[in-house]
């Protein structure tokens, strides 16, 4: 049931962060820092992600980007309850994960989807967060990751 309800969380907090009133984001944006220049690097069993579709941007604990794969396919990815800065978290989908586990969805145009399995995430900075392990794919294989990220603006 935990799997479902985080499911379900991070597909509402993409939905929320595109339908979000720009207004209100402009009034609270920070300025970029030196550690963060809003890109990513990420690979999954080998195959590099690096293309953006829109910056960066972390909004309460919560960052969603939009980016294309190798061969030009675009996708959605979305993290929720990412870590302090200075902290390590486990990337769990146990019944026991505590009360805010770290999530990690990717749904691609293509169809496929992938699900944060096990692995760590780190926050080293302010604006950079870091992740590996095994992800759980919409083909019910597991799938190698890493990914950092560089935040643009962080709001709230």
């Amino acid at each position: 049931m935990k799997k479902i309800t985080l499911i379900l969380t991070m597909v509402i907090s993409v939905a929320i962060l595109f339908t979000s009133c720009k207004k209100a984001v402009e009034e609270v944006v920070t300025d970029p820092a030196t550690n963060g220049t809003g890109s990513y690097s990420m690979t999954i069993d080998g195959a590099t992600f690096t293309t953006l579709d829109d910056e960066v941007n972390m909004v309460v604990s919560i960052i969603a980007l939009a980016g294309k794969d190798q061969n030009n396919v675009g996708f959605v990815m979305t993290l929720t309850n990412v870590p302090a800065i200075g902290h390590t978290v486990n990337i769990c989908t146990e019944d026991d994960c505590g009360d805010t586990p770290f999530g990690l969805l990717f749904m691609s145009d293509s169809g496929l989807s992938y699900v944060g399995s096990t692995g760590t995430v780190s926050r080293p900075s302010e604006k950079k967060v870091e992740a590996s392990g095994t992800l759980i794919g919409s083909d019910g294989e597991e799938h190698t990751f890493s990914l950092t990220i560089n935040l643009n603006v962080i709001i709230g």
